[in-house]
């Protein structure tokens, strides 16, 4: 976050964790904007997005993926899948 700052570059992240003021963590997106007083960075605009039901879907997603595999690698029958 504070790469803005110093470099006066606009820093875009999708994978990050922050924590709350009673130790718990949560996962977010955030970008880091740089605030240019005659070309030179004096600050920094950071906005986040918490993304936990992102995480929790993606999660989901890839145990019933797992399951699907699993249960066709089980019943000894092939699969195909055209695009």
């Amino acid at each position: 976050m504070y790469a803005a700052f110093t470099d006066g570059e606009v820093h875009r992240i999708d994978d990050e964790v922050l924590w709350r003021k009673d130790g718990a963590s949560f996962p977010v997106e955030y970008t880091s904007t740089p605030i240019l007083a005659d070309n030179k960075p004096t600050g920094a605009v950071i906005t986040f997005r918490d993304i936990s039901e992102r995480k929790r879907v993606i999660e989901k997603l890839a145990e019933s993926e797992e399951r699907l595999r699993l249960t066709l690698e089980g019943a000894e029958i092939g699969s195909w899948v055209h695009y």
